[in-house]
């Protein structure tokens, strides 16, 4: 089964986490879906998943040095 999730994010980690998120053995999927037009200084990142929500944040509070707003699922 996979997940389509959205994790936001600031614009300055973007780059970071998602050089991360491609090196995990659980995506499937991860792509760069741009800066929020409200705030450019919040972004998104759209990945397939082959965990859902819930484990995705889980991965995220332990990562260091790159900042996560929130993840939800598409």
């Amino acid at each position: 089964m996979s997940y389509r999730l959205i994790i936001d994010t600031t614009t300055s980690s973007k780059t970071e986490l998602m050089a991360r998120l491609q090196q995990q053995p659980f995506i499937l999927e991860c792509r760069d879906a741009g800066a929020y037009r409200e705030d450019p200084m919040l972004s998104k990142i759209e990945v397939t998943s082959q965990i859902d929500e819930y484990a995705m944040d889980e991965w995220m509070y332990e990562q260091k040095g790159v900042d996560c707003l929130g993840v939800s699922s598409i």
